[in-house]
């Protein structure tokens, strides 16, 4: 298996970030200054995701904006991106406020299991509860029922 300077899984519905170096050439962290965000370039070779990550991801609302909680890209030097509001270590709800600016279906990445460390959830688990989760998995089923009657629609 290849190694990943960060990877993106799941816990109970929600995307988890979790790096695994502290400084790399491919890894953008937020400076305090101009960078709000972090950001990895060349996915292929080092980012790490799960296929469920990518589907919440891939699944969660467009922004009108060119900003949002998950943005991924391709560049121009053939290098996929994905970058998001923050640090390193994050807890995102798939039905965020700043949702996402916008991510190919053909995104490049490592992929992994969908095995999250509880050490990064514990910081979380104080609102990430079971009526949180039962919310969202309500909200969801709205939307993708509403996804559905536009589908056929068209």
């Amino acid at each position: 298996m290849k190694k990943y300077i960060m990877k993106i899984t799941t816990y109970r519905g929600f995307i988890v970030t979790e790096p695994f170096v502290d400084n790399d050439d491919n890894l953008v962290l937020p400076d305090g200054h101009n960078i709000i965000g972090t950001m990895v370039i060349d996915t292929e070779n080092n980012l790490g995701m799960s296929s469920e990550a990518w589907e919440i991801i891939k699944k969660m609302e467009r922004s009108g904006d060119d900003i949002g909680d998950f943005n991924a890209y391709h560049r121009d030097d053939n290098k996929d991106c994905v970058s998001w509001l923050g640090g390193p270590r994050k807890v995102v709800s798939p039905l965020s406020d700043l949702p996402h600016c916008g991510v190919p279906d053909d995104l490049k990445f490592i992929e992994i299991p969908d095995e999250t460390n509880p050490e990064i959830i514990e910081d979380y688990l104080g609102w990430i509860n079971d009526e949180l989760i039962e919310e969202t998995k309500q909200k969801l089923k709205i939307q993708r029922k509403y996804e559905r009657i536009e589908l056929y629609k068209s």
